[in-house]
């Protein structure tokens, strides 16, 4: 029965991770967000082998091979490299955008709750006929992340507060702006 807690344990942190790395988190995409996200994961992993150490060295090996595979998947990496995180998680981001609700609003409107975990607010926001994802918001006004304009740059483009200047072509109508 102390197995099958230990066990229950570690599934549960798993779970933890999980639903941590699909909130969009008001740090996602800034390097505070990713510093914070490594911190998480590397506590669950502590916590998984510490919690499957009793069972024997292969079951801890497994369990925090299991989280640093999970880590791998889940991290909101993209302040490292925001172009390849784009293309890793491209047919997502297309999924979203036909799901994207309509309607306008500083602020935008909230995605559907599984692809929330796209934006740093879980919004998508319409300017001016380009769906801005956003990245990251800094304080007191400006932000950066991706756009779906087919129409062309976005180029002066509000990214709260601050216009999206020199946008970066990714393809197929899809920008980012404000991401190094």
């Amino acid at each position: 029965m102390e197995d099958v807690a230990r066990l229950a344990g570690v599934v549960g942190l798993w779970a933890a991770g999980v639903v941590c790395a699909v909130l969009p988190l008001p740090l996602g995409g800034s390097w505070a967000g990713l510093a914070l996200s490594l911190v998480l994961w590397s506590a669950i992993g502590l916590l998984s082998v510490l919690l499957l150490r009793p069972l024997g060295r292969p079951a801890a090996l497994a369990g925090g091979m299991v989280t640093v595979v999970m880590a791998a998947f889940l991290l909101n990496w993209v302040a490292v490299s925001p172009r390849l995180w784009f293309q890793t998680h491209r047919l997502a981001y297309e999924a979203a955008l036909e799901a994207a609700p309509g309607g306008a609003g500083y602020y935008g409107s909230d995605l559907p709750l599984r692809w929330r975990w796209l934006t740093v607010d879980g919004r998508v926001v319409d300017m001016d006929g380009a769906l801005f994802f956003p990245q990251w918001y800094g304080i007191p006004d400006d932000g950066g992340g991706y756009f779906w304009s087919p129409g062309g740059p976005p180029s002066g483009v509000d990214m709260a507060g601050t216009p999206c200047q020199h946008p970066v072509h990714l393809g197929d109508g899809w920008w980012m702006c404000g991401l190094r």
